[in-house]
């Protein structure tokens, strides 16, 4: 499960390289008024309210898309504050285009950067740090998807999202890591790892010509 995680948070990177809603996907979103958004509510030792839409602040990306599926899928929200302070909720996973159905696994995140620092919850962190499930349940990221909607150019995705991830403040430190049964593998209240609860709702546009 960490192993997987792991990989989904190296793939965020790739994917938004080919982003949708980049230079190719721009002029066909204006044209026919689609706008991707995302909300996301972050509580816990954080909390932020964030609504963003449009090309700007919407990641879209995906490495493939099929009539049932679309995945690995990027999905995330990003605001910036007055002083500049960037604040990013996302995920990474592949999802079936089903709707009712709690899908999980993947990887979650929150990103909070500025000038002088980078602050990266994420749901690996929170698996290693405060999750008591051995298989990692208290890790995954959960989707569930209310509508799947066949437009004439695109494919209307909506749903919802939630995840917990934690953040270490300080990587080089021993705390926590003493011997002990079960699980978490790290005790992070010794530690003083940070943890947050983030959910939030989506709506993305797929364009069909991108569908295999």
């Amino acid at each position: 499960m960490m192993a997987h995680q792991f990989l989904y948070g190296i793939l965020f990177i790739g994917l938004l390289n080919i982003c949708q809603e980049s230079k190719a996907q721009a002029p066909a979103a204006q044209q026919n008024k689609i706008i991707n958004s995302v909300t996301a509510m972050v509580s816990g030792d954080e909390s932020k309210n964030i609504k963003a839409s449009g090309e700007e602040d919407v990641s879209l990306g995906f490495l493939k898309f099929t009539k049932t599926s679309v995945g690995p899928i990027t999905i995330g929200g990003t605001v910036k504050g007055k002083d500049g302070t960037s604040y990013k909720a996302f995920f990474v996973m592949p999802l079936n285009l089903q709707t009712g159905v709690e899908q999980k696994g993947g990887f979650g995140s929150y990103v909070i950067e500025n000038d002088t620092e980078t602050k990266t919850y994420s749901t690996t962190l929170y698996q290693t740090f405060f999750d008591t499930d051995s298989q990692g349940g208290g890790s995954n990221v959960k989707v569930t998807l209310s509508e799947v909607a066949e437009l004439k150019d695109q494919v209307k995705v909506t749903g919802k999202f939630h995840f917990n991830a934690a953040y270490d403040p300080d990587p080089e430190s021993e705390k926590g890591k003493e011997p002990h049964e079960g699980y978490p593998l790290i005790n992070g209240a010794v530690r003083g790892s940070k943890k947050v609860a983030v959910s939030g709702t989506f709506t993305v546009y797929l364009i069909k010509i991108l569908r295999d």
